[in-house]
């Protein structure tokens, strides 16, 4: 958030300083700068959908390995049983 207020500020003054010298427009800046956002919300979404899905991951490991401590400790039992008996 405070990165699209700096780009704007630092737009802000890069358009007055050129407006300034006489340059005119700075539409290819603004295209630039549009571009670039464009890609900084992209990488963020990415970001966010690779955490999303190693959160599942990581939950699905989880159960697989409680499945089988249940397995091991069922073995485990019967083979006692089988000792007992």
């Amino acid at each position: 958030m405070y990165t699209a207020f700096f780009i704007c500020v630092v737009t802000c003054d890069v358009r007055i300083e050129r407006l300034e010298a006489g340059e005119g427009d700075d539409y290819e800046f603004r295209e630039w700068q549009a571009r670039m956002q464009k890609l900084d919300r992209e990488k963020e979404r990415e970001e966010f959908e690779r955490r999303r899905l190693g959160g599942l991951l990581s939950q699905e490991e989880s159960i697989i390995a409680r499945q089988k401590v249940i397995q091991h400790n069922k073995h485990h039992v019967a083979e006692m049983k089988v000792e007992v008996t």
